[in-house]
Protein backbone atom coordinates (compact mmCIF):
# COMPACT_ATOMS: atom_id res chain seq x y z
CA UNK A 1 0.00 0.00 0.00
CA UNK A 2 1.58 3.49 -0.85
CA UNK A 3 1.28 5.96 1.79
CA UNK A 4 1.53 9.51 0.34
CA UNK A 5 0.62 11.46 3.58
CA UNK A 6 2.82 9.65 5.52
CA UNK A 7 5.82 9.98 2.76
CA UNK A 8 5.19 13.68 2.75
CA UNK A 9 5.33 14.86 6.10
CA UNK A 10 8.18 11.81 6.99
CA UNK A 11 10.25 12.71 4.36
CA UNK A 12 9.81 16.77 5.21
CA UNK A 13 10.36 16.16 8.70
CA UNK A 14 13.46 14.37 7.99
CA UNK A 15 14.97 17.04 5.96
CA UNK A 16 13.98 19.35 8.86
CA UNK A 17 15.65 16.99 11.17
CA UNK A 18 18.77 17.15 9.03
CA UNK A 19 19.19 20.69 8.60
CA UNK A 20 18.82 20.71 12.56
CA UNK A 21 21.29 18.10 13.13
CA UNK A 22 23.93 20.34 10.37
CA UNK A 23 23.57 23.58 12.47
CA UNK A 24 24.05 21.92 15.79
CA UNK A 25 26.86 20.69 15.14
CA UNK A 26 28.44 23.60 13.12
CA UNK A 27 27.29 25.79 16.22
CA UNK A 28 29.52 22.98 18.11
CA UNK A 29 32.38 23.33 15.86
CA UNK A 30 32.02 27.11 15.84
CA UNK A 31 32.40 27.04 19.56
CA UNK A 32 34.67 23.98 19.95
CA UNK A 33 32.51 22.24 22.62
CA UNK A 34 31.98 18.93 21.06
CA UNK A 35 30.57 17.13 24.24
CA UNK A 36 27.70 18.27 26.61
CA UNK A 37 26.79 21.86 26.06
CA UNK A 38 30.25 23.41 28.08
CA UNK A 39 27.83 26.53 29.69
CA UNK A 40 27.03 27.89 26.50
CA UNK A 41 23.07 28.81 27.01
CA UNK A 42 22.74 28.99 23.43
CA UNK A 43 23.91 25.08 22.14
CA UNK A 44 21.81 23.96 25.35
CA UNK A 45 18.76 25.13 23.83
CA UNK A 46 19.48 24.53 20.71
CA UNK A 47 20.68 20.79 21.58
CA UNK A 48 17.11 20.53 23.90
CA UNK A 49 15.19 21.68 20.54
CA UNK A 50 17.00 19.26 18.41
CA UNK A 51 16.16 16.52 21.27
CA UNK A 52 12.40 17.37 21.55
CA UNK A 53 11.85 16.99 17.61
CA UNK A 54 13.27 13.67 17.95
CA UNK A 55 10.77 13.14 21.18
CA UNK A 56 7.77 13.10 18.89
CA UNK A 57 8.36 13.14 15.65
CA UNK A 58 8.88 9.36 15.40
CA UNK A 59 5.86 8.25 17.51
CA UNK A 60 3.16 11.07 15.78
CA UNK A 61 4.95 9.58 12.02
CA UNK A 62 4.15 6.05 13.48
CA UNK A 63 0.24 7.51 14.30
CA UNK A 64 0.05 9.17 10.94
CA UNK A 65 1.46 5.78 9.37
CA UNK A 66 -1.50 3.71 10.97
CA UNK A 67 -4.37 6.03 10.33
CA UNK A 68 -3.41 6.18 6.68
CA UNK A 69 -3.20 2.34 6.60
CA UNK A 70 -6.14 1.93 8.11
CA UNK A 71 -7.73 3.92 5.84
CA UNK A 72 -8.85 6.93 7.67
CA UNK A 73 -9.99 9.85 6.38
CA UNK A 74 -7.15 11.35 3.86
CA UNK A 75 -8.25 14.97 4.32
CA UNK A 76 -7.62 14.36 8.05
CA UNK A 77 -4.83 12.28 7.97
CA UNK A 78 -3.09 15.49 5.78
CA UNK A 79 -4.90 17.69 8.17
CA UNK A 80 -3.09 16.33 11.20
CA UNK A 81 0.30 15.74 9.61
CA UNK A 82 0.31 19.75 8.45
CA UNK A 83 -0.71 20.86 11.49
CA UNK A 84 2.19 18.59 13.32
CA UNK A 85 4.95 19.48 11.05
CA UNK A 86 3.97 23.31 11.19
CA UNK A 87 3.89 22.67 14.84
CA UNK A 88 7.73 21.36 14.28
CA UNK A 89 8.89 24.37 12.24
CA UNK A 90 7.02 26.17 14.90
CA UNK A 91 8.94 25.28 17.57
CA UNK A 92 12.25 24.77 16.15
CA UNK A 93 12.28 28.30 14.82
CA UNK A 94 11.64 29.31 18.71
CA UNK A 95 14.61 27.09 19.69
CA UNK A 96 16.96 27.69 17.02
CA UNK A 97 16.71 31.33 16.23
CA UNK A 98 15.32 32.38 19.66
CA UNK A 99 11.87 33.23 18.19
CA UNK A 100 9.28 34.78 20.07
CA UNK A 101 7.93 32.56 23.05
CA UNK A 102 4.65 32.76 20.75
CA UNK A 103 6.50 30.15 18.17
CA UNK A 104 7.20 27.66 21.20
CA UNK A 105 3.29 27.70 22.16
CA UNK A 106 1.88 27.20 18.51
CA UNK A 107 4.76 24.72 18.35
CA UNK A 108 3.76 22.84 20.97
CA UNK A 109 -0.21 23.03 20.46
CA UNK A 110 0.26 21.99 16.72
CA UNK A 111 2.53 19.14 18.24
CA UNK A 112 -0.08 17.64 20.84
CA UNK A 113 -3.01 18.23 19.59
CA UNK A 114 -2.45 16.01 15.99
CA UNK A 115 -1.15 13.43 18.58
CA UNK A 116 -4.39 13.39 21.11
CA UNK A 117 -6.74 13.32 17.65
CA UNK A 118 -4.56 10.66 16.03
CA UNK A 119 -4.29 8.53 19.23
CA UNK A 120 -8.18 8.70 19.53
CA UNK A 121 -8.81 7.74 16.15
CA UNK A 122 -6.70 4.83 16.24
CA UNK A 123 -8.15 4.18 19.46
CA UNK A 124 -11.67 3.98 18.37
CA UNK A 125 -11.13 2.50 14.81
CA UNK A 126 -9.30 -0.50 16.65
CA UNK A 127 -12.08 -0.89 19.43
CA UNK A 128 -14.80 -0.94 16.47
CA UNK A 129 -12.82 -3.55 14.50
CA UNK A 130 -13.68 -6.29 17.16
CA UNK A 131 -16.63 -7.76 17.54
CA UNK A 132 -17.68 -6.98 21.61
CA UNK A 133 -17.09 -10.83 22.94
CA UNK A 134 -13.71 -10.41 21.98
CA UNK A 135 -12.78 -7.43 23.72
CA UNK A 136 -14.95 -8.38 26.86
CA UNK A 137 -14.50 -12.15 26.74
CA UNK A 138 -16.77 -15.05 25.50
CA UNK A 139 -18.93 -14.84 28.45
CA UNK A 140 -20.88 -11.88 26.78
Amino acid sequence: MILPATSLYGGTLGLVYFLMTVYVAQYRLAHNILIGDGGNKKLLQIVRGHGNFMEYTPTVLVLLMLAEFQGSHRGLVYLLGGMFTVGRLLYAVHSFFQGSRVFRVLGMLSTVAPMLLLGLVLVKDGLAGYPPTVLLGNDV
